[in-house]
């Protein structure tokens, strides 16, 4: 089984928006560790609420998962670029980098979890941080959007081995 490190964005119901979204990402590269090169493919999909999703899978990282501090800092690398073209992406309503990140939540399931569980590198829009009350533990991100700032796959991977 894959485990696969992505940015998911959740669109919302419009097909469109996410395809909008997936060109936005499609082809971009950059070298990682000034090395290798990662491309960026893309996918859409509909989930079971009738939402879009757009995944971004940047090439040339582990796909089973994190199993040294090389795949986690190749991971946390792209992370941050993938954070960086975030900032000026077509409109979304939530998004996350991570292994294996796309539907982590349905849009029906966006409650308090998102404030007390560990979602760092969460972004969601300004009517979801209203929604929850505007918690704190998001910060802004982009003009309208919050986000739990990023730590990377490094910070828990190097806390628990180094």
């Amino acid at each position: 089984m894959a485990w696969v490190f992505e940015l998911a964005a959740e669109c919302g119901p419009e097909r469109f928006a996410a395809h909008q979204f997936a060109e936005f990402f499609r082809g971009q590269s950059w070298y990682l560790t000034d090395e290798l090169l990662s491309q960026c493919s893309t996918n859409v999909h509909q989930d079971g609420e009738g939402n879009w999703w757009s995944c971004v899978l940047p090439s040339g990282l582990s796909r089973s998962g994190i199993h040294d501090d090389i795949d986690a800092i190749l991971m946390t690398e792209a992370g941050r670029r993938l954070y960086e073209r975030l900032r000026i992406a077509p409109p979304f309503r939530y998004a996350l980098v991570g292994v294996e990140s796309d539907d982590f939540r349905a849009f029906s399931e966006l409650d308090d979890d998102l404030v007390t569980l560990a979602f760092d590198g969460l972004v969601i829009a300004e009517e979801i941080w209203t929604s929850l009350d505007r918690p704190a533990v998001f910060v802004p991100f982009k003009p309208g959007y919050f986000w739990r700032p990023y730590k990377g796959e490094i910070y828990g991977k190097r806390s628990a081995k180094l």
